[in-house]
């Protein structure tokens, strides 16, 4: 019912804020519930309408910077990694250079 859609649109939410491309998933739910149950157009706006909601104010920015679609809020919060640090890991190194093996911190 009404709370299976909003526990939809909460976890929608969540995964939206982080990448806002994944407003096409809740889009396809809802269009699966009005194909399937015609008198739920509740159920399908709850869970199309709730994330939205949630992202309104970011939404000028989406539109203005198109790209933020596919990376997120911020993508320079993200770490740096190297490539390389996988491998230096799997000896007992930690990620960043010049610091001591993990085995000894």
């Amino acid at each position: 019912g009404v709370s299976s859609a909003g526990g939809l649109a909460l976890w929608s939410a969540l995964a939206i804020s982080l990448v806002p491309a994944l407003w096409v998933y809740p889009v396809a739910v809802a269009v699966g519930i009005l194909m399937t149950r015609p008198r739920r157009l509740l159920l399908g706006s709850i869970v199309v309408l709730g994330p939205l909601l949630v992202i309104s104010p970011w939404i000028p920015r989406l539109i203005t910077e198109p790209g933020r679609m596919a990376t997120g809020a911020e993508p320079v919060l993200s770490p740096a990694v190297e490539t390389r640090a996988g491998l230096w890991l799997l000896v007992g190194r930690a990620i960043v250079p010049g610091t001591a093996p993990t085995a000894f911190t």
